[in-house]
């Protein structure tokens, strides 16, 4: 997937039922960041004619829709459509507050800007010894701490349990 150098882009990707080995990629350019109604309208319609297909919309590198709530208003409106929305940046405080709030889940990297750990220890404080965890997660290049909400569970990377409520 190519992006421009302001703009996300955005995948939208399903399961083919007859092939379940097979994957329908539509990919948007950020040029259609403006659109996103649009083509998640687009993508319902797709599910009304085919119930039982799942679909995820990858929002990457999205800090673009952040400015005027966009992907907030979009989250907000479309979570309960059996799409799933997942959304990348580089800073976890452009997530705006009721989509931090509504997620399932997080992966969190190491960051070295202390501000954004700040703010990543405050909003996850509900778990005891968090940056305990955190730490020793993202200790490693490329590991992560995977926190599922739901199931109030830490994990290194989605191998190690570190903690469940």
């Amino acid at each position: 997937v190519s992006q421009s150098r302001y703009h996300a882009p955005i995948v939208e990707i399903s399961k083919d039922e007859e092939n379940p080995l097979s994957e329908k990629i539509k990919i948007f350019s950020g040029d259609d960041l403006d659109n996103i109604d649009e083509i998640v309208k687009m993508v319902i319609a797709d599910q009304k004619e085919n119930p039982e297909q799942e679909t995820l919309l990858i929002l990457d590198d999205c800090i673009g829709m952040m400015k005027g709530g966009l992907f907030g208003r979009t989250y907000a409106k479309y979570r309960h459509d059996n799409l799933s929305i997942l959304g990348t940046s580089q800073m976890f405080k452009a997530f705006d507050p009721i989509s931090r709030a509504s997620s399932n889940g997080l992966i969190l990297f190491k960051t070295h800007n202390e501000k954004e750990r700040v703010k990543i220890m405050e909003e996850l404080a509900g778990f005891p010894n968090i940056e305990k965890y955190y730490d020793e997660a993202t200790e490693k290049k490329h590991n992560f701490l995977w926190v599922n909400i739901q199931q109030q569970e830490l994990w290194h990377n989605f191998d190690d349990l570190l903690w469940k409520k």
